[in-house]
């Protein structure tokens, strides 16, 4: 139950980025960050670890924002 915080809206900026990403590589080193940091959340999560569970989490989130600005940034310099 845990991941579905934040998993599903992260998928969606996800794709949606991706249609037109100001850098491909940002977009691609930005999932595989996303992706890491909430298997380390998860772990994190089960056997009880602070502030490594903390550390993951706020990764994760950045990793969201920066995938957000990167498809925002795309389509504002697209012109």
């Amino acid at each position: 139950m845990n991941d579905l915080e934040s998993i599903p809206i992260t998928l969606i900026i996800a794709w949606a980025s991706l249609l037109s990403p100001w850098s491909a590589k940002a977009h691609s080193l930005l999932v595989i960050t996303y992706t890491v940091a909430r298997v380390l959340h998860t772990v994190s999560y089960a056997n009880s670890l602070q502030p490594h569970r903390a550390i993951a989490w706020f990764v994760g989130v950045l990793s969201m924002l920066l995938l957000g600005v990167n498809g925002v940034v795309g389509v504002a310099l697209a012109n």
